[in-house]
C-alpha cells in the first residue's frame, strides 16, 4: 500500500479506523469514527509512501488482535498490542456478528 498526497509520498504515524468498509486515516480515532462503532481501529505507519507497520493501538476502541483481519490491511505488517482487561468490562467496539472472523 503506497499513499501520496499531492505528489508527496506520505511519511507519518497516524490513527485509522475501518468503518462501513471505508478506511479513514487521521487523528484521533473518536473523531474519525464520528463516535460510532467501527470494524477496527489502530495506528498505521507510512514511510516513503509505503505502509510499513500497523497496530491495534487505540485508546478509545481497544480492539483485540484476533479481529485484525477486519482492518483490511496487510497482515504481514501487523504488530499486535495487548491491552489490560477488566473483569466484566465490555470491549469496544461492539462488533457486528457478520464481521467476526470465521
Amino acid at each position: 500500500m503506497r499513499t501520496a498526497l499531492r505528489g508527496v509520498w506520505l511519511a507519518a504515524h497516524v490513527d485509522f479506523v475501518r468503518q462501513g468498509g471505508a478506511l479513514r486515516i487521521g487523528t484521533p480515532h473518536y473523531a474519525l469514527s464520528g463516535g460510532k462503532p467501527v470494524e477496527y481501529a489502530g495506528s498505521v505507519t507510512f514511510s516513503g509512501g509505503a505502509l510499513t507497520e500497523w497496530t491495534n493501538v487505540s485508546g478509545h476502541f481497544k480492539p483485540h488482535a484476533a479481529f485484525a483481519p477486519n482492518a483490511g490491511l496487510p497482515m504481514g505488517a501487523f504488530r499486535p498490542v495487548s491491552f489490560p482487561s477488566f473483569l466484566g468490562a465490555p470491549q469496544l467496539p461492539m462488533f457486528r456478528p457478520d464481521l467476526l472472523p470465521k
